[in-house]
């Protein structure tokens, strides 16, 4: 993988090619095995390369075409990048390296913007003309690869992370709505970020920057099928998929260094495993578990598949203080606020497989696609009506005052079943909001101090939800992977991997496999208990029974530990400091205070998580704009 940055005057001489060699080398861990700017009129392009297809100086950035005409600054692999060879080899064009970058170039000169409908991959790419002074960018269908932009009265810029925009001396006014956003989300969604000027490219879209303007457009689109048009043959669904997923799994084995695979045990990582180790036999995975904490740890079950699969399987044990350790460098490399704290243990894996490999495979994308999460079985739940639902709503005033809590399976199940209780009377769009946030508006909005444009931020929901209107499952699902999976998943392992120039590669999310899930009836995918149905019995020679009986476990941290061990301080000095709270203007102190003292009595419920979210905000703002 690599990382971007360019820029587009608009006025002369605003930029200086020294600044854009600045932003580049803010970026040097996407990119550590080569660097390089180009810089021609008003226009600047900067790279930096994580080799993984042909390891020559041929396929150094930014490159240029044959004819010194078109330029390309690239993230990204394309996995058909060969099939897409031949055919513009038929039109005659001679290629200088054997990389997927010049393909892509090469497609986009003799193609235009239609050359991405045939790119099977993940990218994020700026092409300049310099006949034209035209730039092209474009991001991948699912967003696996970040692309931001900025633009002010005397420039564009545009980059795979915010860090290297902000090198060019922008505005960075903060978008409030944005900050109201991530209070309750955790994360903030395309086209939005935390900034009023810097927007991110949303999946499946691409920008012309000309002379007339700026036109961004869709090339690509998640849609649901038609009543008309669904799959309705079990079988026939279930054989597409493991051929599907097979093929997917194989055209992401490519690689000129050594690879490997995540496996953390449980259903969609054993599957991506079990199909890589049938044709690379000596397949390396990587689990981390936590020595001293054994309610967040899932080695069991990983070293259990890794046996069956005989790989070459490593677990990384973490204790308390090697969370701890890590813990400042995770902080310092967010250059947007995002508070998942799955987000820390995906660092410390990222950094201790590229020890061994360059490149990894990862389970994720399953979850969205075939119904996993434990929400999805609630809302199917809820839909029914079923007894238990009615018992609950009258047991609502009673799970208000039980201990609730995320670190203990008693207190975990009362925190579910009050949070069931909690939307059973809200409307399909209410639900699903709910469900996607860790902290409900009114909350959110007693721990800001700064005015938020309600009618602006309604708009702002509105488009986040409008794929809810009868409140089918497929529409739960169809959203979560427009909003939620770039937000938040993909967000956490581009950045989290790229902090340790490590490569992850999604099988799930080739575009092939999420037409067919979007296209098969939800039944498939959620047959009473048991969610991804169809993916477990198409794969059940791969799949113990251990792992298929197994309930969901989300890939957790010991929060509640941290923030009242080594944290504290952090705390202290972001949160509880009066002096700063007041000085900042963002923040209401008092109700900062009583949720600081929820997180120490003996019933935190999720403070942990509203705590760790304004910790992480204040962690970047001290950063980037208390300077």
């Amino acid at each position: 993988m690599c990382g971007i940055v360019g820029y587009l005057e608009l006025k002369d001489n605003v930029v200086h090619p020294k600044v854009l060699k600045s932003a580049v080398s803010k970026m040097t861990s996407r990119g550590p095995n080569s660097s390089g700017t180009f810089v021609y009129g008003n226009c600047g392009l900067g790279h930096t390369r994580l080799s993984i297809i042909d390891l020559s100086q041929e396929g150094n950035q930014p490159m240029l075409d044959h004819t010194g005409r078109y330029v390309i600054a690239y993230n990204g692999e394309v996995y058909n990048y060969k099939e897409i060879k031949k055919k513009l080899e038929g039109k005659g064009v001679v290629f200088a390296s054997a990389t997927d970058t010049e393909v892509v170039l090469n497609a986009y000169i003799q193609f235009g913007e239609s050359c991405l409908n045939d790119l099977n991959g993940f990218f994020a790419f700026a092409i300049y003309d310099k006949h034209s002074g035209d730039v092209f960018l474009a991001r991948d269908k699912s967003g696996i690869k970040p692309l931001y932009w900025y633009q002010d009265e005397e420039k564009i810029i545009f980059a795979s992370e915010i860090k290297a925009i902000v090198e060019f001396g922008i505005d960075k006014a903060i978008d409030e709505i944005s900050l109201y956003e991530y209070l309750q989300r955790n994360y903030i969604t395309a086209p939005n970020s935390i900034f009023e000027k810097i927007k991110k490219i949303s999946p499946g879209y691409y920008m012309k920057i000309c002379k007339e303007g700026i036109a961004t457009n869709a090339f690509y689109e998640h849609k649901t099928s038609s009543r008309n048009n669904i799959l309705n043959d079990y079988d026939s669904a279930k054989k597409q998929l493991r051929e599907l997923l097979k093929v997917s799994v194989s055209d992401r084995l490519m690689s000129d260094v050594p690879l490997g695979a995540f496996l953390s045990g449980g259903v969609d990582s054993s599957i991506i495993s079990g199909l890589a180790v049938q044709e690379k036999t000596d397949l390396q995975t990587f689990s981390i578990g936590y020595a001293d904490e054994s309610f967040f740890d899932e080695t069991e079950y990983a070293n259990l598949m890794a046996k069956r699969l005989k790989t070459d399987h490593t677990v990384f044990n973490l204790s308390t203080s090697d969370l701890e350790e890590h813990i400042n460098d995770f902080l310092d490399y967010h250059d947007e606020p995002f508070a998942d704290s799955s987000a820390l243990p995906t660092y410390i894996l990222s950094k201790k497989t590229k020890a061994y490999v360059s490149v990894a495979l990862s389970g994720d994308g399953a979850d969205e696609l075939f119904g996993g999460y434990n929400k999805y079985y609630a809302v199917q739940k809820a839909q029914e009506n079923y007894f238990v639902s009615q018992l609950l709503k009258g047991a609502l005033p009673i799970l208000e005052v039980l201990p609730k809590s995320r670190n203990g399976k008693l207190q975990n199940k009362i925190r579910q079943l009050h949070r069931f209780a909690s939307f059973l009377n809200l409307s399909e769009k209410e639900r699903y909001w709910f469900l996607s946030t860790v902290t409900d508006e009114s909350k959110a909005l007693a721990y800001l101090k700064a005015k938020v444009d309600l009618g602006k931020y309604e708009e702002r929901r509105k488009c986040l939800t409008k794929d809810i209107s009868e409140g089918a499952l497929n529409e739960y699902f169809l959203s979560d992977l427009k909003t939620v999976l770039p937000g938040d998943m993909l967000y956490k392992v581009d950045k989290m991997s790229m902090a340790n120039s490590l490569e992850v590669r999604v099988p799930f999310l080739d575009h092939r496999i999420m037409n067919l899930a979007l296209s098969i009836p939800t039944e498939f995918k959620m047959d009473g208990k048991m969610r991804k149905k169809i993916l477990k019995e198409a794969f059940k020679d791969i799949l113990p029974l251990e792992i298929l009986q197994r309930s969901k476990k989300g890939f957790e941290v010991p929060l509640l530990k941290l923030l009242k061990g080594t944290l504290k301080g952090k705390i202290d000095d972001y949160i509880l400091n009066r002096d700063f709270i007041e000085t900042q203007g963002l923040f209401n102190y008092s109700n900062l205070e009583i949720l600081s003292k929820k997180l120490t009595s003996s019933n935190p419920e999720d403070s942990q998580i509203k705590i760790w979210n304004l910790m992480l905000f204040q962690h970047w703002w001290k950063k980037y704009m208390d300077i």
